[in-house]
């Protein structure tokens, strides 16, 4: 039987009466004595962390919850944290960045009426989220809430008394819950081992714009603060009018080095600060980050190992595609220039979509990502990468599992001792292209890297690249409709 740790916040689901309204005031061990039923799913244990209403929560305690996380993370099979529910997830996102890339369910949960009301939703979020939190497929940061399942860094709420009280913005439901089965959609990847961090920058302001609003107030913030959100109006613009240059009050406290993002009030399909006038003169300062499609609270990343533009010629631009590419590429660049990400590259492109970077930009793109697997090798476009120093990268390096049922791929595997896996992606490496295998199963990943000491004789190398059709076409990114 798993062991699943429940840590106690506070918040609305402990709450109790009093003189002055309801307070949180059950420990986790009594919020556990509700629910039963969880002693069949799991062996749960508790702590104590906090008993606070989460209005009162600040970034000190996510820092907290992460460290006790932490502490026990080898001792458990998964996380369970009860939490109010008016900033559960600013927790969540927050926890999202402290603790990334765990194996193991990290669930937040909570509720709008208190655990010892009769009426309730406690006791379902409660015994949903142990559920969740006993799932070998369900991995990282979640909030489970009225029979949803939703990513750490996707979550909103949206309603202030109901009981369906989150929203997953711009992003699926990893899964839902319905009679005490999980139907599971999407599978977040993870590491054998998360990455933790311990620190964290709170000085950071949140500017919400209204018509009006006098550019001063963002200079004071930005410099009374390490780095301000600016939540625009629509798709995202600057405003500009009787003497308000927001423009030049951003590009002041950017060479000041500070962080600014901008950001939409609106929840859904994000912004795009390109399309109105008003918006495009923020793309001519490309240090002004946009959240795209982000929510407040799930801003935070002071950096990216990687960031490729995914499709050279999208059938929104397939008209202008030219422009876009060109201005999308200086913002990489100027991001790069900033250390606000490693490395910049491309995905799809094509040799002429490269050749106009290098006419009108500075920096080439240092990765290339293509669909290369068994039968599809594109060698037109990897001979130009290599001639220019780009890394190819090979994504869906299976065939998107394809590749599994070939008979051809299992006598090879049969004949050196290895998997269908590892036969594929030593082809890769002997082909001259990194492979981007994808898992969430920790037994799997370690076959993954297990490739390094066996090599393929050339007659095999020419038979898996040869196997025309076992895996699809690759793309043409001039006329797919994407």
């Amino acid at each position: 039987m798993k062991r699943i740790l429940m840590i106690g916040t506070g918040g609305t689901i402990a709450s109790g009466k009093t003189a002055e309204g309801l307070m949180p005031e059950l420990t986790s061990e009594q919020l556990l004595s509700f629910v039963p039923a969880v002693s069949a799913l799991c062996r749960a244990e508790c702590l104590q962390l906090l008993s606070l209403d989460s209005t009162n929560l600040a970034p000190s305690h996510w820092l907290l919850i992460a460290k006790a996380i932490r502490e026990r993370y080898d001792r458990y099979d998964g996380f369970v944290i009860s939490h109010g529910t008016d900033t559960m997830a600013y927790t969540a996102a927050a926890l999202s960045y402290l603790i990334q890339d765990a194996a193991k369910p990290i669930i937040l949960t909570g509720a709008q009426k208190p655990i010892s009301f009769d009426s309730t939703d406690s006791k379902v979020n409660l015994t949903d989220a142990f559920l969740c939190a006993c799932s070998d497929t369900l991995h990282g940061v979640m909030i489970v809430f009225n029979g949803k399942v939703i990513q750490g860094t996707r979550a909103c709420k949206t309603r202030s008394k109901s009981y369906e009280a989150f929203s997953s913005i711009n992003y699926p439901y990893l899964a839902v819950l319905q009679d005490g089965c999980i139907l599971q959609y999407i599978e977040n990847a993870c590491r054998p081992e998360p990455v933790f961090y311990d620190r964290l920058d709170d000085r950071v302001a949140l500017l919400k714009l209204i018509p009006g609003t006098r550019a001063e107030l963002a200079s004071w913030m930005l410099a009374h603060n390490d780095a301000l959100i600016l939540e625009s109006f629509g798709v995202g613009g600057i405003p500009s009018y009787d003497g308000n240059d927001f423009l030049s009050v951003l590009e002041e406290g950017i060479q000041g080095g500070k962080t600014v993002v901008l950001t939409t009030q609106v929840q859904n399909e994000g912004s795009n600060v390109g399309v109105y006038q008003v918006g495009h003169k923020i793309r001519e300062c490309p240090q002004v980050l946009e959240a795209f499609d982000m929510t407040l609270s799930r801003l935070g990343l002071r950096y990216l190992d990687l960031y490729l533009i995914h499709w050279p010629n999208p059938i929104q631009y397939r008209t202008t595609w030219q422009e876009a590419t060109i201005g999308t590429w200086k913002a990489f660049e100027e991001l790069y220039k900033a250390g606000r990400i490693r490395a910049i590259g491309v995905s799809n492109f094509m040799p002429h979509h490269i050749e106009l970077l290098k006419a009108h930009c500075e920096i080439l793109p240092m990765v290339n990502q293509l669909r290369l697997c068994p039968g599809v090798t594109q060698p037109e476009v990897v001979a130009y990468c290599k001639k220019n120093n780009i890394l190819v990268e090979a994504y869906s390096p299976f065939g998107t599992g394809a590749i599994f049922k070939v008979p051809q791929m299992q006598q090879l595997a049969q004949k050196y001792g290895r998997s269908v896996g590892q036969i594929c992606l030593r082809w890769s490496m002997q082909m001259g292209w990194l492979p981007l295998p994808k898992s969430a199963n920790p037994d799997r990943v370690k076959e993954n890297l297990n490739v390094f000491d066996f090599e393929l004789e050339p007659e095999d190398v020419d038979l898996i690249a040869n196997l025309k059709g076992v895996c699809g076409e690759a793309p043409v990114p001039d006329e797919i409709h994407f």
